[in-house]
This record gives C-alpha cells, structure tokens and sequence, in this order.
C-alpha cells in the first residue's frame, strides 16, 4: 500500500469539506440549523457531484464555530459509505464573517472518523474516481488548519490473478495539516501499523502544481512474525513468494533432526511457512523513508533508509546462528547498498556489504565479505551452491575459515572475483576416495593479480580476466606431516582446478586401509601389503560443467611386503612405485623391488577398476630365485602337478604374469611368458618319469595356460636345458604338458648326454623293463646320447603306469656289455627306436660300434641291426637260429664287424629274464694271425696265417661256468711253430729224433671243438707240415690250464706208398702237453701196439703234405649255399659226426 496517494486525498476531501462549509457558514448563522444543514448538502453536491453528504445534525456555536455531527459520505451509484465523523468541527474567523461576511476557515477538526480506502487491480484508488469542484465563491485567502484526531482507515486492497483481497485497519492517533502558504501545506502526523509500530510522517504539498514530498522514520521496529503478518496481509503475494522459498530451502536444506522440527519459531520473523527450514529472523530496525513527487513522475523519487541492531538469524535446519547482527540499508531510485557491520557465531564473525546502482559512473554492482574463525564443516554443507557442495562432500572439511575478497559485476553483467584472500586454521578434511584423515590443516588461499600469461607447468594459459586462486596447506596424515598446494581457476560451476599433496612416510595399516573404499580395499586385501608410502596425491578438476573431480596417487612404498592371496608368494623389503586413478578405479605399479629369501624381485602391473568388476594384471619376476616350498605352495594345482614331476631344488631367474578378474572364486591365471622364459639354474632335480638325480647348470622354461595353441592343457615349453649327472653334462630342449584328467606328457628333443656312467643310479632311473636291459651293461665305461629324443606319459593319480616313446643315438665308450658272453672295451654307437606301453616294452635299432672285443677278440667297424623286448635282445638276425638255410638270411641284418683284418659275422639271441639263455652264432672270415699275433704276443713275429672259424655258443646268465658250444678254425698256412705250445711240442719231437727241419709253417692247422665245462674240448687237432704232422685232442680251459695230448709219426717216404708198408713201419709217437697256455710243459714217449679207441682217432689222420687242407664243416641248421667263407663246403656224414651237430634253439 502507497502511503503518500492515500494522505493527499484525505486530506482534499477534509477540504473542499471544510470549504463548502465555511461558505455557507454566514447564512446558516443567521438561519437555523436545518437550513444549515440543507445547505451544506447543496453545497456538497456542487462539489462532489458523484458523492453524497450526510449530516446527522448541524449547529453553529457561535461565530467563530460550526458543528456537524455524524457526517456521512457516499458513493451515490452503490450508496456505499467511504467516510464516517463522529463529528466535524470547524473553526471561522468571526470578526471576518461579522465585519465583511467574508468565511475564512482558520482549523478544522476531525475527531472519531473512518475512512474507507480501496485499491483495485490497476493500482488506482477509489477517491480517483470522483470529480471534485471548488465552489464559484471559494476564493479564500489563506488555507486552514487541518487537525485529525483518533482517525481510523479501512484499507482494501485488490490484486487480481486469483489473489484474496488484503485488508488492513489503520489509526491515525494524530495528524495535522499546516498552511505553509496560501497554496502549500506542511503536515505531520503518526500512522500506527499493525504489528509493526508507530510511523511518524512530515512533509508538505503545493496544490496548484500538486508537488509533494513525504518522510517518515520508525523506530525500534521489532522484525519478527508480526511485521511478516503485516507484510502478508498488506500483499498475499508474499504467500506465494514464501512458498516458493520453502521450495527453494528444501532442496538445499537438509531435513531437520526431530529436535529440530520440534523447535518453535516463537516471535522470530520467519522467512518463509515451513518452520522446520525457513530461516528466521529476529532483530531491531530503525526505517527512515523520504519521497517526492509530481505529476509529471511515472515514479516518484523516493530515498530509504534502513538499520539493523540486535539482529539474530538461524534456521531449524541450519546449526549455525548468526546473532549481534548489525546491518544498514539504504535505497533509492538508483542505488541499492548493504553493509553487515557485524554478525557474530561463537568465535565466529561475519562482515560484508553489497553495492548496486545504475546512475552514470556508479558501480554497476560490487560485493564484499570479511570471515574471521568461521566454522567451516559438513553441517554448512546444504547453504552452497550444488556445485560447491560436491566439493564439500569430496574433501569433507572441518575447521575455521577467515576469508575476505569481494565480487564486482562486470559490463557482460558477469561477476569476477577480486582481491580473495583466506586462511584456514585448526582443520581436518577427509577425502571420500581416499578416506585417511588430515588435521592441524593450516591453509591459505591467495588471488593472483589479474594478468595474460602463457601456459605453465600444469597451469594452463591465462587470459586478463580469468580468476586464479592460488592454494597452500600443511597439515598432519597420522603421525606426518604433510604439503599440499594448487590453484583453483574460475570458481564456479565450469571452474578448473588442481591441488597436489605431498604424502609423507604413511603407514600401510589399518587406518590406511579403512580410507580405501570396498573395491580399493579388495584389492589391497588380496595384495596383503604393508609398508609405508610416500608420495604426491593429485586432485584435478577439469573445465566444464558437471565434470568430476580426479584422483591421482603416485606414491613410493618403502620397507614393504605383499603377498597376493591368488599367488601366496611373500615378498619383503618391498619398495617401488604406485600410481591410483581414483576415478577409473585403476591402479598401476611400477619398478617394484622386494626379497624373497636371498632372490631379488621385482614386478609391474596395474589393476583396471573398469570395466568393472576390474581385472588384476602383474608381471613378477625374480633373479636369484629359491625353488622351495614357498614358491610351490604359491602355484596352481596343475602347475604344482608339473612341479612334482620335477621335484626341484635350486634357484632360478623367472618373470610371471598374473592375471586376475575380481570375481568371487575366479581363479588366478599365472603365465611364465614364452617371450621372457625362466632361468633355471644350479638346481637339483629327479624328474619323475626318469628319477635320475641331475643338476640343472641352466635351463629355460615358460608356462601360458591360457595359449590358444593348447587350449585346455597346461602347457611348458623347455627351451633349452644344460644340466649334469655326476659331472657328465646334458642337454636337450622339449616341453611338458598336463591334460585337465590328469594326463602328463613330457616330451624332450635335441636331447644330448656326455659320459654318463651305466652306474645303478642310471639303472634306477629306467622303467623296470628298461633294468634289466641295462644290467647286462656293466659299471664301466661311459654313456652318451646324442641328438636324441624322448616322449613320457602319465597320469597324476599314478593309476596307471607311465609309458615312453624314443628315438635314442647312444655313443658307447669303452664299455662292457654282457649279451651272453662279455662284450668289452665297447666304443661307438647305438641307435634306440623303441616304445614302452606301461607293461611291453619294443625296441630296435642299428649298431656302429667303432670297437669292441668279444671272447678276447678286439673287432672294429661293428654295424648291424638289434631288436630287444622286456624279456629279450637280439643282435643281428634271429633268422640265423631259426632257419634251415642260412642263406636264406640277408646278410644285411646280420651284425658285421673286422677282426684281424678278416670279417666277422655276429648273430645272438639273449633273454633278459633273471637266469635268462643267451645264444651266439658267429664266424670268422680270412682273418690273419699275424695281426693276431702283433695285438696279444708281439715278440713272437713269425706267426702268421689266414684264419676261418664259426663258432655256437649257448649259457645261462652272465656267467661263464654253464657255457656250452661248439666250432671250427682252420689256419692256413699256419706258422705257428713261436707258440709256447707249439716250442715245446717240437722241441719235444726234435729229442725224439724227429725230422723238423721247415720251422716256419705247417700247410694248415684245423680245430675241432666243443665248449664246456668252461673249456674248449678240442675234438682233435690237425696241425700238417711238410716235416711233421701232428693230431691232438685235449681241453684248454677258460682260465688257461692246458691238457692236449698230440700224436705223430715220421714223415712217410715219397717213393714208396703202400698203406701195409705205412702201417707197419710207422710208430707214433705221443706228447703230452700240460701246464699252462703260458708255460706249457711237455712229456713224450713212443707208442707201442695202439688200442681200439686210439686207432679210430688216428687211423683217419694221413694226410698228404702240399694237398688243400679240408673244409670247415658247418652244422646243417647253420650251413650256408653260398658260404661267406669261400671255401667251407660240406663234408662228408662222418666228418658231420665227427665234428658234432648243433642243436636248434
């Protein structure tokens, strides 16, 4: 409601009354009273036309007073009241009157009156709506006194836009209107407002021009609920506005305790409905108002004044009361100021001011602030903006804040931030990613000098306007100091900032795992690290509306250990670096360095929060590492399963990648890359498919059990491995590979031993099958294999047994072999092509042996094939024992060798059960004794002879007492007289008066003989010479005792040959040789009449000297068509007989 429109026509109407009175005041002093009051009706009516005048009664006094009584005014169209008097007096200048009849009103006074005034929808009131016209005889000399007292004024007010209609009572205990000139008023008066107090008012107006001007002041206004009722029933739009401020504190307000809700708002002005967020206000205003006014103003100018004192302003909602408020107000038509000289909260207090105007020249607007020890915490938290409040929530503050700076309004009509300087003291802060609480925060915050800079370091290019806060703080982690700094750009809702922390050595321990949140922790969890961190924490905010703020760690771990819980592997001394994206929940570390016992480790990796539920990758390797239970009891069944085929002991050098998705019972997958292989070195083994115990000098391994080459087994490939056994170095390359039903297969190629020892350590490591193989190889010599490749089977449950596959080239060197007889001084090669099923084992292969000896015999140049079983080996042709025509058999799978610089053809079958046959088939082609003789007795250099001989042998075991057999030789011709046998035997036949006179040779020599009884029986002995001839039988024994009795007679006249003559006049003549083969002794004596038995062996004996001597006599399973020896051919059935026949197999 406008105050001023209201006073002015009051105060037309109280005097074109009093006018119209006055004038006819002379002739109703010389009438009566009715007359008066007819003419005071008239007299209205000319005035007011549209109004209507009651009088209950009128009387004049005297000449100086008239009196009318319940005066009434109307509307004449709705007959509707709109001023009541009680009574209405006015005062005359009589003397005037009496003396010129000329009225002059001198005062006029209303006492008991009501006034009604109303406001339609367009602001114009209902006194606007009348004409009002100064009577024809109204030219007064001077304006009257105008004197209201105990006026009462109705005000209606109406809005419109479905608003109610507001109604006010107003008294006015006291008002004049004072002439200051014959067409200008002074007044002053009081006006009591509802609720609010008394307002005094002064001013004045000119009538002619209708300029006018008003003040008024109040005093010790109390601002509380009554002043808003005023304001409410004044104007029903402030529900709305209140309403709409209710809103507005709800959304920024939090919900009140229900202490809170229950807090009355008593007397406090409340500014808004809902008492439980409204904030309330209660304080003391002195108001002072001036105005002024004329028609040609579409807004009068006006001035207001406002101070507050004793202020007091808090909100259910809100645990922070500012109280001892002091403010000022001052408004005008174009400036708006504010000054907070003071508010008070605690230890807490707040200055500040707002300036507006709109004159030329005038600040387009400025604020300012002064905080001094506000508390600054999360209960301030709902009066920021909504941008503000997220970074409330993500450092979660708590402490006292000075601060002053002020906001300047700019020509874009944008506010800039200027002179902003801020300290914060005794704080405490926790940031929602990182939850490990900060104290004794000290903190300031300083705005630099406006200026275009080029970017820097991390700060990005400023142009002359943009607002950059630079920031320090200090403050405790735990037990730490700590630094921090940054800069905050451009406060608002797109501002950009960064801070960075100085982390100090902080514990890993509890209370820095309670700061992570639950995946963080997760992670750290399944990690198990512990240690102390040092490092930079790093806040960034980027431009932008709506953008996040993000976290970065890069810290240093000192004097740490981790053990993750999906590889238990402990690593100590654990130093390196960490770095954590809060916001993409991704952790990275870099050149972390730990211990494990005496190994060195270190390991890279990060953990990708997303996609989420995340994915663990780390890379792990490790120099010097300890092969022991700890790092086995950190693999995975399957891999601990390849271990156990292993078993090893030692160190190695080793890089594994670890990968992990964070599902609940997801198993870890760790990989030793193919590209960075382990180092296996120094260690001891003993693989279980062939437990020989072996240290490995250097090996190179990888593991991948996620290669899509191997999809579903574990896969380990062997890149290379050099060990030893017993010194003798190996080699080989290979892979390894677990099926997931247990089934494990290891396979090395390119595999290579030097000098391995045929000990019982090797026999032991064979397959049972396989020992007793290699128990007929005894413990000398040496074993290699080169080039070789090897294939074991298995399952992990050990239900069934392990198999094998190989393709073996063994290189023998001076071994002794026992096929039956003694295979000694063996050197060369042996090729394996065999397989074991788990029960059978099938192998064959070619011999080239490079030397050898058999039965003393030293052969060279031995090739030929060989098969063996678990219960058998067989070398050469097995045909040999089995076929009726030896020629039948290709000459080619016999085994061949040299001796002598003959040929050696060699056939044998040995089973390899405990107490096993053996069976040996071998003959002897054009060798030469004296190549004999040079090798076993080189002082006798004149032996010399061309050798034939085959020879069967059979036995049990690898002795030599059940050997039995059978064979031939023929040496011719045969110098064989340097023999200690032959020395003796002749120099025996010399002292018989013998005729030896060619010593050098015999035309031939032949045995025939069995073995047995560890010896050779010799079925007869022919030694023919053109001097003597010579038939012996006897034995010879393995260990050289010698037992040969020989037979001779002088050699036969050429001229005469009768066999009558012959047998009478030849007399033989016996030598008995004993002793040993080394010092035969000899005794002879003559023979005289022959037995029986005597005469069959002798009677045979006739040879002729220079004649062929006779064939070999090869058995008839054994015989050849086309004999390698190229003059063996059969005999005749007696010689057969003779000579013995040998007995199939």
């Amino acid at each position: 409601m406008k105050v001023v429109p209201v006073l002015r026509w009051m105060l037309r109407l109280i005097l074109l009354a009093a006018l119209a009175g006055g004038g006819a005041a002379y002739y109703y002093w010389s009438n009566s009273g009715r007359l008066l009051q007819e003419e005071l009706v008239r007299r209205f009516d000319e005035v007011a036309p549209q109004l209507g005048l009651k009088i209950g009664s009128a009387r004049i006094e005297n000449a100086d007073t008239t009196i009318l009584q319940h005066v009434e005014i109307y509307d004449r169209s709705t007959d509707r009241p709109l001023f009541r008097a009680q009574q209405l007096v006015v005062d005359l200048d009589g003397q005037r009157l009496l003396q010129r009849q000329d009225v002059v009103v001198r005062t006029v006074r209303l006492q008991s009156a009501d006034v009604l005034l109303a406001r339609d929808e367009t602001g114009r009131w209902n006194w606007q709506n009348y004409d009002f016209r100064l009577p024809a005889d109204s030219g007064s000399s001077s304006l009257p006194h105008v004197v209201l007292e105990d006026v009462r004024l109705q005000v209606t007010l109406r809005h419109g836009e479905h608003l109610p209609t507001a109604r006010l009572l107003l008294t006015c205990p006291g008002f004049q209107a004072v002439p200051r000139s014959q067409d200008a008023y002074d007044f002053d008066g009081q006006v009591a407002l509802p609720g609010a107090g008394m307002l005094s008012l002064s001013g004045g107006c000119q009538l002619p021009t209708r300029e006018w001007k008003l003040s008024g002041q109040m005093r010790d206004v109390s601002a509380d609920r009554n002043l808003m009722d005023l304001a409410k029933a004044a104007n029903p739009d402030v529900e709305g506005t209140l309403e709409q401020l209710d809103t507005r504190f709800e959304q920024f307000l939090p919900q009140p305790t229900n202490g809170s809700q229950q807090r009355p708002a008593g007397a406090a002005l409340l500014i808004g409905n809902d008492s439980a967020v409204a904030p309330q206000f209660f304080g003391v205003l002195d108001i002072d108002f001036d105005a002024f006014g004329t028609p040609e103003m579409s807004v009068p100018q006006f001035r207001l004044r406002v101070e507050v004192r004793d202020g007091r302003l808090g909100s259910a909602a809100v645990p922070v009361t500012l109280s001892d408020v002091k403010a000022r107000f001052y408004r005008d038509n174009e400036n708006t100021i504010f000054h907070l000289d003071q508010a008070v909260s605690g230890h807490a207090s707040v200055t500040g001011g707002f300036e507006s105007g709109s004159a030329a020249g005038v600040s387009r607007g400025k604020a300012w602030f002064d905080v001094r020890r506000f508390p600054v915490n999360m209960e301030l938290r709902p009066l920021l903006p909504e941008k503000t409040q997220r970074l409330f929530d993500a450092f979660r503050p708590d402490g006292q804040l000075s601060a002053s700076g002020q906001v300047v309004r700019q020509a874009d009509n944008t506010w800039q931030l200027q002179d902003v300087q801020a300290e914060v003291a005794d704080g405490q802060a926790t940031h929602q990613k990182f939850q490990y609480p900060a104290r004794n925060i000290r903190a300031t915050i300083r705005q630099r000098p406006f200026a275009a800079t080029p970017a820097e370091g991390t700060i990005p290019a400023l142009n002359a306007s943009d607002v950059i806060l630079d920031v320090q703080v200090s403050g405790m982690l735990g037990e730490h100091e700590f630094e921090s700094q940054g800069w905050w750009l451009n406060p608002g809702t797109e501002n950009e900032t960064r801070f960075e922390m100085l982390v100090p050595q902080l514990p890993v321990d509890g209370r820095f795992r309670a700061a992570l949140d639950e995946r963080q922790l997760k992670v750290l969890d399944s990690l198990n690290v512990s240690g102390s961190v040092q490092g930079l924490l790093t806040f960034y905010r980027p431009p932008g509306r709506d953008m996040k703020t993000q976290v970065y760690v890069d810290a240093r771990v000192s004097d740490g250990h981790l053990r993750f819980d999906k590889f238990p592997y402990d690593i100590s001394n654990l130093s390196g670096r960490l770095k954590l994206d809060v916001l993409k929940k991704s952790w990275q570390f870099v050149e972390l360095q730990g211990q494990h016992g005496n190994g060195l480790l270190t390991a890279t990796g990060s953990f990708e929060g997303e996609p989420s539920p995340g994915r663990l990758s780390l890379q792990i390797s490790a120099k010097n590492g300890e092969l022991t239970a700890d790092l086995y009891n950190a693999l995975s069944p399957s891999q601990r399963r390849l271990w156990n085929m292993v078993r090893p002991d030692g160190y190695c050098d080793l890089t594994t990648q670890i990968n992990w998705t964070a599902v609940p019972g997801q198993s870890v997958v760790v990989r030793f890359p193919e590209e960075k292989p382990i180092r296996i070195y120094n260690t001891r083994i003993r693989p279980t498919p062939f437990p020989l115990d072996m240290t490995i000098e250097e090996a190179f391994v990888s593991f991948n059990p996620n290669d899509v080459r191997f999809a579903g087994v574990q896969h380990c490939e062997i890149h290379s491995f050099r060990g030893t056994h017993d010194e003798s170095p190996i080699r080989a390359a290979g892979w390894a590979e677990l099926k997931p039903d247990g089934e494990w297969q290891v396979h090395l190629n390119d595999l290579s031993a030097k000098d391995l020892r045929p000990d019982d350590n090797l026999r032991a490591a064979l397959p049972p099958s396989w020992q007793q193989a290699l128990a007929r190889l005894a413990h000398q010599g040496s074993v290699s294999l080169e080039n070789s490749e090897m294939d074991f089977r298995g399952i992990t449950s050990g239900q069934l047994n392990p198999t094998a596959r190989w393709k073996l080239n063994v290189r023998l060197r001076d071994c002794t072999m026992r096929a039956g007889l003694d295979v000694s001084q063996v050197t060369g090669m042996v090729t394996a092509d065999g397989v074991w099923d788990g029960y059978h084992l099938k192998n064959s292969g070619r011999i080239q042996m490079e030397s050898a000896q058999v039965l003393e015999m030293p052969i060279t140049g031995v090739t030929g094939p060989y098969s063996m079983t678990e219960t058998e080996l067989v070398l050469g042709a097995r045909e040999v024992f089995t076929s009726e025509n030896l020629s039948a058999v290709d000459r080619s799978r016999r085994v061949r060798a040299r001796a002598y610089n003959g040929e050696v053809l060699l056939d044998s079958v040995v089973d390899l059960r405990p107490n096993g046959r053996y069976r040996l088939f071998t003959e002897i082609s054009n060798a030469l004794l004296e190549a004999y003789a040079a090798l076993h007795i080189p002082e006798q250099r004149t032996l010399k002879g061309v050798v034939q001989a085959w020879m069967y042998l059979e036995g049990v075991g690898n002795t030599s007492a059940g050997l039995t057999g059978q064979g031939q030789m023929q040496i011719s011709p045969a110098a064989l007289y340097e023999l200690p046998v032959m020395v003796k035997l002749l120099g025996t036949l010399s002292q018989l008066k013998f005729n030896v006179q060619d010593r050098t040779a015999f035309d031939y020599a032949r045995m025939d003989f069995h073995v047995r009884n560890e010896a050779f029986e010799f079925d007869q002995i022919d030694l023919v010479g053109e001097d003597v001839s010579l038939r012996g039988r006897g034995s010879v024994g393995f260990g050289g005792d010698v037992l040969l009795d020989f037979y001779s007679r002088p050699a036969r006249p050429t001229a005469i040959s009768l066999p009558i003559l012959n047998r009478l006049l030849t007399q033989w003549t016996k030598v008995e040789v004993r002793g040993t083969t080394s010092r035969p002794q000899t005794v002879s004596r003559p023979l005289g009449q022959l037995d029986q038995g005597l005469q069959q062996f002798l009677a045979p004996f006739n040879p002729t000297p220079g004649s062929p001597a006779p064939m070999l006599a090869v058995p008839q399973i054994l015989r050849l068509t086309d004999p390698l020896l190229p003059r063996l051919r059969t005999q005749a059935a007696a010689q057969d007989r003779r000579a013995g026949t040998l007995v199939r197999p």
